[in-house]
């Protein structure tokens, strides 16, 4: 490979480059960003995906976990298989619905509910009688009040339940959020590949015009008296 050849090459067409390079920038951004001609400004055409987590307890009225005892009925394990059935309400059609009336939901809109295990790590570990609500959206500020209306229309849906079968008070399951304080996470930054790969595309693309145009175009060099070579004479 000539290396000083082809930037011989390229500085012949240095214009050529210049507007390649000029075109290369142009479209890596629009790859990245659209124009909007309403309001002069550059709008980004993917979203980022944020990711926001509160965890729900599930126990019964008066805090039986925090006395000394407790009985039967507030055994850890009873309230652990509940929790892994109002998973399924947390995303519940009804849920969704109640979510809409007070925050309107969008496609980038994600709301999933699990169970919470006593060993992360070890997806055969028993549940715990928790509950991890995460959601994401395009923006941490969003994500983070889209949880707390999940949680709160989760819990709005489970009182109507008790409350059309007719539960006392006194017998009802309690769901209340420990921990919220997480700040959002990024799990889906903009992608940075394509811009790249446009930008490279073009240049490339520039760079085997000016070698086509050199071939068909050759620049007649003045031969020197050094590299002028004698013929010799045989004998």
């Amino acid at each position: 490979m000539d290396l000083p050849l082809y930037l011989r090459v390229l500085w012949r067409f240095k214009w050529l480059v210049a507007a390649g390079f000029v075109l290369a920038v142009g479209l890596a951004v629009l790859s990245v960003f659209q124009v909007s001609l309403a309001s002069p400004h550059l709008k980004t055409r993917s979203l980022e995906q944020w990711k926001s987590t509160e965890t729900l307890l599930v126990t019964e009225p008066g805090a039986p976990w925090l006395r000394s005892g407790y009985s039967s009925n507030a055994d850890p394990q009873k309230y652990s298989t509940l929790a892994t059935i109002y998973v399924q309400f947390v995303m519940s059609d009804e849920v969704r619905r109640m979510i809409n009336n007070t925050w309107p939901l969008t496609k980038y809109d994600v709301i999933q509910a699990f169970p919470v295990l006593a060993q992360s790590y070890n997806a055969n570990s028993p549940p715990l009688p928790l509950i991890s609500v995460e959601v994401s959206s395009f923006s941490p500020t969003r994500s983070l009040a889209l949880a707390r209306h999940a949680t709160a229309a989760f819990r709005d849906y489970l009182e109507l339940l008790q409350a059309q079968n007719n539960i006392p008070t006194d017998k009802r399951v309690v769901v209340t959020t420990v921990r919220s304080y997480e700040p959002p996470l990024l799990i889906a930054g903009h992608s940075k590949t394509l811009p790249v790969v446009v930008f490279l595309t073009v240049m490339m693309g520039i760079t085997g015009i000016c070698l086509v145009l050199e071939n068909l175009r050759p620049r007649v060099r003045a031969v020197t008296r050094d590299d002028a070579q004698p013929l010799r004479r045989s004998a």
